[in-house]
């Protein structure tokens, strides 16, 4: 009962929270709902003298990263970014309505931080940064130095290259290179900087800019992040607003937080010696889908290494191979079109997952293709052309995530260049055929239950015969493809119409849940997969293979689509 009263307390609470209005007795106040009328009851209080501000840590302990106990102390005199003024908020909203975000989830907290945002103090007494320019008592702090300086990044190069000073970089230039204000040959005058460099400048701020993505950890998403939108807003006209944020998650050792303090800490240096820079990045990029968490794991960076290994030998061993075109594709084998089409499916996949920043998908892509090369060698795969195909398609592929092996292997082929120059690859959707795929599963899954029925029955076969599901259940299936949509009650009416499908009364319903069960695939022509299987299949399990022959004890009617009956002799 306790539990109960408890739920229904918290229910009311929560409902007068988010449904109430103040009544007629809350005098100024009335009519406005409760949720709203904080922050304006909050001013007012103290606007007339009958309410303070009590500050206080959420957690009483404040430590330093090296263990010492912090001291709090109060400043006199601080400067604040006025993030509460309500104009500056709703031109940060439209910022953040017209960008992208990965994850998209993470939109709504970015809208909730604005709205949470007050006046941040950006100054301190000591330590490294830049005077505050309207007092140089003060020096910023770095989280509100650092808001604006990718726009920075897009001139370092040509700063650094040039020999600019400190001195030089006057506020006169950074209005021409950011905004386009002032004379040029004026500012060349008062910097000293020729005016070659100061366009050099400008077009490179202009190629740059927007900021296309922002990459960083979800911890600065109510700081950081948020700032810079802010500043942007606040500095550049609408065409310079940034366009999209990528947040990523923490990264973790073992399941333990990196911490600089308390430890585990894996220096990159440690990384590259240990296991190569391209693992390291291949893992990291790899293991943890945005926004979750990267938990660095020792034994799956070995396996990632010895999967980059076989991919690098399989180069290797088609690099005396010439590239060029594969031929026509009627004339090419069932196998050989299905490792194509599995190519350019995966070509088509991994555009998408690199431009919508899903890199783990690029991970599992890899190591699906480590497992595919070996079923097309298993089944008697063997075209040296499309082999090296698939090695060069697939150094590009990587190539962002693992340049290094890469560019080895793109010497490897001796072509000329780099590979980070190259294009990434196209994808051809003739090649795209999604029956090869199902009809290569189709094989797999029949020699699992071949094994299952061997092992059960613990004999040699000397002969095995599939059979195949009976016409009338492809035309259920046909039918419930039509009707992905549709319940299993919705589908029934539909079938039953057909009278053909009547004499199949008590059948049809148990079919129809046995397929629902597998999953609704289209149907597919598996006599001609299994003929084309059969001498492959006869040499997996050292007999005699019979397709759709004599009906043995009567198995036939046991077959449904993608499931084949199957008697041992």
């Amino acid at each position: 009962e306790e539990d109960k009263l408890e739920e229904a307390t918290n229910k009311i609470y929560k409902d007068e929270f988010h449904k109430g209005i103040l009544n007629e007795n809350c005098g100024e106040y009335s009519g406005i709902p409760v949720k709203n009328v904080k922050d304006k009851l909050t001013r007012d209080l103290i606007k007339k003298g009958i309410a303070e501000i009590l500050y206080e840590f959420s957690d009483p302990k404040v430590v330093c990263r090296c263990g010492c106990k912090c001291t709090v102390k109060a400043v006199k005199g601080q400067w604040f970014i006025t993030y509460s003024n309500e104009e500056w908020k709703k031109e940060a909203h439209k910022c953040v309505d017209k960008m992208k975000f990965i994850p998209e989830s993470i939109r709504n907290e970015f809208h909730n931080k604005i709205d949470w945002m007050k006046d941040k103090a950006c100054a301190r007494r000591r330590g490294l940064g830049t005077k505050l320019p309207f007092d140089e008592n003060w020096v910023i702090e770095s989280l509100s130095d650092s808001t604006i300086y990718m726009a920075y990044y897009t001139i370092a190069k040509t700063i650094n290259t040039n020999n600019i000073k400190e001195e030089q970089l006057l506020p006169e230039l950074f209005d021409y290179v950011f905004y386009g204000k002032g004379d040029i040959v004026e500012i060349s005058n008062r910097t000293g900087i020729p005016k070659e460099v100061i366009e050099e400048m400008r077009n490179e701020f202009l190629y740059f800019y927007p900021l296309d993505w922002r990459c960083s950890a979800k911890d600065l998403v109510p700081n950081h992040l948020t700032f810079m939108i802010f500043n942007h807003v606040a500095l550049f006209s609408e065409e310079f607003w940034p366009k999209g944020i990528v947040v990523n998650g923490y990264v973790t050792i073992e399941g333990k937080k990196l911490s600089k303090s308390k430890g585990p800490v894996l220096p990159v240096e440690e990384v590259a010696q240990r296991y190569g820079p391209d693992v390291g990045r291949f893992y990291i990029t790899t293991c943890a889908e945005l926004p979750h968490d990267a938990d660095v794991k020792f034994k799956e960076m070995d396996r990632v290494r010895d999967n980059l290994n076989k991919f690098y030998q399989f180069a290797v061993e088609v690099s005396d191979v010439s590239s060029g075109d594969i031929g026509p594709l009627e004339k090419l084998s069932i196998i050989d079109r299905w490792l194509l089409h599995k190519l350019h499916k995966t070509i088509k996949i991994a555009d998408e997952s690199y431009s919508e920043f899903h890199l783990r998908k690029i991970g599992i892509l890899f190591y699906e293709l480590i497992k595919d090369l070996r079923w097309y060698k298993r089944r008697g795969g063997d075209n040296k052309k499309l082999l090296r195909l698939v090695a060069e398609t697939w150094a590009k592929i990587i190539a962002p995530i693992t340049p290094h092996l890469s560019e080895e292997i793109w010497e490897v082929f001796n072509k000329e260049g780099y590979i980070s120059l190259e294009p990434f690859p196209e994808v051809n959707e003739q090649y795209i055929n999604e029956e090869l795929e199902l009809g290569e599963e189709f094989i797999v899954s029949t020699m699992e239950d071949i094994r299952r029925i061997i092992e059960i029955a613990k004999i040699k076969p000397k002969r095995i015969h599939l059979y195949t599901a009976e016409y009338w259940k492809y035309e259920v299936l046909k039918i419930m493809n039509k009707n992905r949509d549709k319940s299993i009650k919705e589908i029934m009416p539909i079938i039953m119409k057909n009278p053909e499908f009547r004499k199949y009364g008590k059948e049809i319903p148990k079919l129809i849940n046995e397929l629902m069960k597998r999953g609704i695939k289209p149907v597919i022509n598996e006599v001609e997969i299994l003929k084309n299987g059969k001498t492959f299949l006869e040499g997996e399990f050292g007999c005699e293979i019979v397709i759709d022959g004599e009906d043995k004890n009567n198995k036939k009617r046991f077959a449904l689509p993608y499931k084949v009956a199957i008697y041992l002799e």
